[in-house]
């Protein structure tokens, strides 16, 4: 869902920021507490050796802590001594590569490449992503990308994978832009219940005002970490309240990617130190409001800046250049198969099953429609640049594969000239399944194993991944689909133990 009640970091500056003695962060507006942690960063993006020498010290910080995404869509991490900082940020921290056989269910996958056997890599920190967490005091954080011991990269690091395939598209002519709209639910638990937080209307004001102290918060923490945040407000509500949206302003390069995992690790701690639970799963359960991941993109040229999406003079009058309706195409061309990388467990398909919730409802382009795989946004004015929004992915995905895969189906789309014709301005939420066939829009997987057959022959992310890192993947995820499956559900028991 999209916005009613936006609100800008203004208007979030109204809101109090509680101040027990055990917060974080101190009664204070966002303004004051954005860059609380100031003096811990120099410049953007010009972090060396010594400026974060100078900010442990001052922050009297003893933990340095490298941190990668997995196969599952989960942060691991492992921590050294600050003591250590130098041979740190030469070598990082062994992991063992067997780690990437864990699935998104914390369980090692039967038939997965790596394993206990398989040696280590070094996490080595990327500098450049060097924070000091304000909920964290005593840990400063990076962002690692795997090393093997000769000093070449490990072909499954999700991190160097983006980033390389990032300065692929730039060789190209493409220098890519992405952002990441995050939705969650907020809830308490209660022995073996999961219980709504708050109890509010839909995008209400009510809800906003309800829920302005956690998600300033939040929004305080990420933008001492050099998120900067654009948007924030309640998104779902009813009897099952405790839905948010937190809107992350686009960056070049692998930075869009980081910014997403900074977001989640900031806002599941936060709800925890308050008793809560902040969740990226996209279905809570059948009363809760699925949470998506929206993934704006753009091309610019790498020379000038100008931004390659846009056109004036766009024919179809949706403002768009011939080269982003490639793209658009690509997209669409390829979703069937890019629901394994940006819908990525066997819990997002329950958000994308049924029609008219808000989702992508099929494999279309709309301008505005809520309910299209890639929605072409209505810009309100100069501040907003051309972009498109991919509507199917959720938060609880890796974003270093979920964009690898995005930008990789779009550039294919510009490189085979993949026009998607005229977009659709109906209401396709409301048409039959056979009105749909014969409109040509293709449905959306049903399940993971559907979304991983069709990823596993795209020889386009294939590409993309590399041969050993797409294989793997493909492994992790049959693994999480048959674990999946073998489990007897209370809803089977309870609807079906009196017919059988």
């Amino acid at each position: 869902m999209e916005i009613n009640q936006k609100v800008t970091l203004n208007a979030l500056q109204n809101s109090a920021v509680s101040a027990s003695r055990n917060s974080v962060i101190k009664r204070n507006s966002l303004s004051e507490i954005f860059y609380r942690t100031q003096a811990t960063r120099t410049p953007e993006y010009s972090l060396s050796r010594e400026s974060i020498a100078k900010a442990l010290a001052e922050k009297q910080i003893q933990l340095l802590s490298v941190e990668y995404v997995d196969f599952g869509g989960i942060s691991r991490s492992k921590g050294r001594s600050a003591r250590d900082l130098d041979a740190f940020l030469e070598s990082g921290i062994g992991f063992a590569k067997g780690n990437f056989g864990i699935t998104a269910f914390d369980t090692v996958a039967a038939e997965a490449g790596y394993t206990p056997a398989s040696g280590e890599a070094n996490l080595v920190p990327v500098a450049d992503t060097f924070a000091i967490p304000p909920y964290a005091k005593s840990v400063a954080r990076f962002m690692g990308e795997f090393r093997n011991f000769d000093g070449s990269t490990w072909e499954l690091c999700p991190r160097s994978t983006f980033r390389q395939f990032l300065q692929r598209s730039q060789e190209l002519g493409f220098r890519y832009f992405g952002g990441a709209e995050m939705e969650f639910n907020v809830v308490r638990r209660e022995g073996g219940d999961i219980i709504p937080w708050t109890s509010t209307a839909i995008q209400s004001q009510h809800g906003l005002e309800v829920g302005s102290e956690l998600l300033a918060e939040i929004v305080a923490n990420v933008e001492a970490m050099n998120v900067r945040v654009i948007k924030a407000h309640a998104e779902g509500g009813g009897s099952v309240g405790g839905h948010y949206e937190i809107d992350m302003h686009h960056h070049a390069g692998v930075k869009c990617a980081d910014d997403v995992v900074t977001f989640r690790d900031a806002a599941k701690c936060i709800a925890q130190q308050k008793g809560l639970t902040a969740t990226f799963l996209a279905k809570l359960g059948d009363q809760f409001t699925g949470s998506g991941m929206h993934m704006n993109s753009s091309l610019c040229d790498p020379k000038s800046g100008r931004n390659l999406f846009g056109d004036p003079n766009d024919k179809r009058g949706l403002g768009l250049s011939q080269l982003c309706y490639y793209f658009i195409g690509g997209i669409l061309e390829h979703t069937p198969a890019l629901c394994a990388a940006v819908a990525a467990n066997v819990n997002s398909y329950k958000r994308l099953i049924h029609p008219g919730h808000w989702a992508a409802d099929g494999v279309f382009y709309a301008p505005g429609h809520r309910g299209a795989a890639v929605r072409v946004p209505r810009t309100a004015g100069k501040s907003e640049t051309p972009h498109i929004e991919f509507r199917v992915p959720d938060p609880a995905c890796n974003p270093y594969i979920a964009f690898t895969c995005l930008l990789a189906a779009g550039l294919d789309g510009i490189q085979h000239k993949l026009d998607p014709g005229d977009p659709i301005t109906d209401e396709v939420s409301k048409w039959t399944s056979a009105e749909r066939r014969k409109k040509g829009i293709k449905p959306l997987p049903k399940s993971l194993y559907e979304a991983v057959e069709e990823f596993s022959k795209d020889e386009v992310f294939r590409r993309a991944l590399g041969d050993a890192f797409f294989e793997e993947y493909v492994n992790i995820k049959l693994a999480e689909w048959d674990e999946y499956s073998s489990v007897v559900t209370p809803w089977e028991r309870e609807r079906m133990i009196e017919f059988h």
